[in-house]
């Protein structure tokens, strides 16, 4: 057994955060935007860099901000970070938990390699196995959330992103699939995966979006994959997948919007789900594809 790094929120993300500057927006027109990092200003296009940050879009002043808004974002090895940048405020910083789809390197546990017996002695042990290795790993004999998670092999990560008033509840899978709860018959859809991405399903399922469909690359298996939210909180699906041996990947962004419209406490009968998709290949960081996912159809957005 060992104690890892922390795979989600990396040891290095202080430090490589304390290098972002303050971003300013000094002004927006035509598709492209200026902005200042308080010492000189870079404009660049959509699609084009600013002190290392791409710029994925320029947004005029309307009724729910009343300033041009230049959205950004930029990768780490580990993680990344979207900023909202406008003139006379701080940028809104939403952290993401994927950075470089080449930096993406799942932890694997295999427990019975140096001890054939281990999930053997977890289930029959009379003194909580598993929490005495724990203490055992920790330095002062107490222990902590690395130390347990150190004793147990991890599930893979699905994240949940509906609305408290939503009808059909989203999820997206550790692959990039959306799903949702609903009934075939009287039998409640699942969710589950195999872990061979080109296997039938194991049950009846209803699959909104599917990454395999708009990618040229699809394994039978990524030999890593993360998952995570959006800002650390916000229910925005963040996943990456990536093969190193074939140097290819894909990243997924994924929302369910608030109905805007409805009065609060209005239930929602026709929720649906924004999904940014970039695939990622040796030569080419990829460009996004955008979609709206809703009432079994999927639209591409321009």
């Amino acid at each position: 057994l060992f104690r890892s790094d922390d795979f989600h929120y990396p040891a290095e993300e202080a430090s490589e955060k304390a290098t972002l500057a303050v971003l300013r927006l000094v002004s927006s027109a035509s598709g492209s935007v200026v902005v200042s990092d308080g010492k000189s200003s870079q404009r660049a296009p959509v699609g084009g860099v600013v002190f290392g940050w791409r710029v994925l879009e320029s947004l005029p002043a309307s009724s729910s901000h009343s300033s041009p808004v230049a959205v950004l974002e930029t990768n780490f090895r580990r993680w990344g970070m979207l900023a909202f940048v406008t003139r006379d405020q701080d940028p809104v910083m939403l952290r993401k938990s994927v950075g470089d789809l080449a930096g993406i390197r799942q932890p694997y546990f295999n427990f019975t390699e140096a001890d054939p017996l281990y999930f053997q002695k977890v289930m029959e042990s009379l003194e909580d196995y598993p929490s005495q290795l724990a203490l055992n790993l920790t330095d002062d004999g107490e222990a902590d959330f690395p130390s347990l998670a150190a004793t147990l092999a991890p599930q893979r990560d699905y994240v949940e992103i509906s609305n408290a008033n939503d009808v059909v509840k989203f999820v997206v899978t550790y692959n990039g699939r959306i799903k949702c709860a609903s009934y075939h018959g009287d039998t409640l859809n699942g969710i589950t995966d195999y872990e061979d991405l080109h296997a039938p399903f194991p049950n009846h399922q209803t699959v909104i979006f599917d990454p395999a469909d708009h990618v040229m690359f699809w394994p039978r298996r990524f030999d890593h994959s993360k998952t995570g939210l959006v800002g650390g909180h916000l229910r925005i699906a963040n996943v990456g997948s990536y093969s190193p041996a074939a140097k290819r990947g894909f990243e997924v962004v994924a929302f369910s919007p608030i109905n805007q419209s409805a009065k609060r406490g209005t239930i929602n009968y026709s929720p649906g789900v924004y999904i940014r998709l970039r695939e990622e290949s040796a030569d080419d960081v990829g460009q996004f594809q955008y979609f709206f996912a809703a009432n079994g159809t999927i639209s591409r957005l321009a």
